[in-house]
């Protein structure tokens, strides 16, 4: 303890003119640590092929199902991962390899059954979301229409990473179209 409180004291007296130097007290320990961004692509999105398509936070778009040119825009804008929700046995929606064909970067199957959420299943997705985010993934979210499945993960993302309250997200669910009700159940546990 003694040799620490001298530690202390020396840095102190250094900053502080007691060792020489300037007269003009400086603190030995800065308040505000710096925080290195995570990098994200800067530049609009194209948003041709992208229906339904919004920014939710830096490096983190939403769309409904692309179509080849909405692939091509996206990763024209630096998105590298595209998070699939939709299954492959819904009406019109392309298979994991047809769009693995079509898209430069990642796909990353993460199929949710419409017809019976998983709350939890969708909180796991959404962490690891948050990780690929941190490691300076950029991501859209898509879904077959954009609104439902796209909304609970984009949704919970923002509630639980992005800062924002049930009530704000709440409020904004008429922009993107709002979510079936067992998408709403699910963001209400949360």
């Amino acid at each position: 303890m003694r040799k620490f409180l001298s530690c202390i004291l020396f840095v102190y007296l250094l900053g502080c003119g007691g060792g020489g130097g300037s007269s003009d007290p400086v603190s030995p320990i800065d308040p505000t640590p710096e925080v290195t961004p995570t990098p994200h692509p800067v530049g609009p999105v194209n948003t041709a092929g992208l229906p339904n398509f919004g920014e939710v936070a830096p490096g983190l778009t939403r769309s409904g199902q692309p179509t080849a040119q909405g692939f091509y825009n996206l990763s024209q804008a630096g998105v590298n991962v595209i998070l699939k929700l939709n299954m492959e046995q819904e009406l019109g929606t392309p298979s994991v390899a047809t769009v693995k064909k079509e898209f430069s970067g990642e796909v990353w199957y993460q199929p949710i059954n419409f017809m019976a959420i998983d709350c939890n299943v969708a909180s796991q997705i959404v962490d690891e979301l948050e990780a690929r985010l941190q490691e300076g993934q950029f991501i859209n979210i898509q879904c077959t229409r954009g609104v439902d499945r796209t909304a609970l993960i984009a949704n919970l993302w923002e509630m639980r990473y992005g800062g924002k309250t049930h009530a704000q997200i709440h409020s904004e669910w008429g922009k993107y179209g709002t979510p079936e009700q067992a998408v709403q159940d699910c963001l209400a546990k949360y």
